[in-house]
């Protein structure tokens, strides 16, 4: 949602949205791991997978948020994303 907005053909901006996008994915690795450590997850579960689906799922549903007015879209992609956590 964010990047539609900004000018990516701009290296600079660029390269601030891929190292936002990069930190953001290290923060929810963190917290996956974190969860796995604690036994609330799998301690097989695939930390790059699994933060990146979270990721692309808050990214896509705020882009359906802005597009819709709707949030379910959001909530329903995320219920999912965070159930594959628990299914693992």
């Amino acid at each position: 949602a964010l990047t539609s907005q900004l000018g990516l053909a701009d290296p600079a901006i660029r390269a601030v949205v891929i190292d936002m996008y990069a930190r953001w994915q290290e923060y929810l690795a963190d917290g996956v791991r974190a969860l796995a450590a604690t036994g609330e997850i799998s301690a097989d579960t695939e930390v790059a997978g699994a933060t990146t689906a979270i990721l692309t799922t808050v990214a896509g549903g705020a882009t359906m948020l802005m597009a819709t007015g709707e949030i379910s879209y959001l909530e329903v992609a995320l219920d999912e994303a965070l159930g594959g956590l628990r299914r693992v």
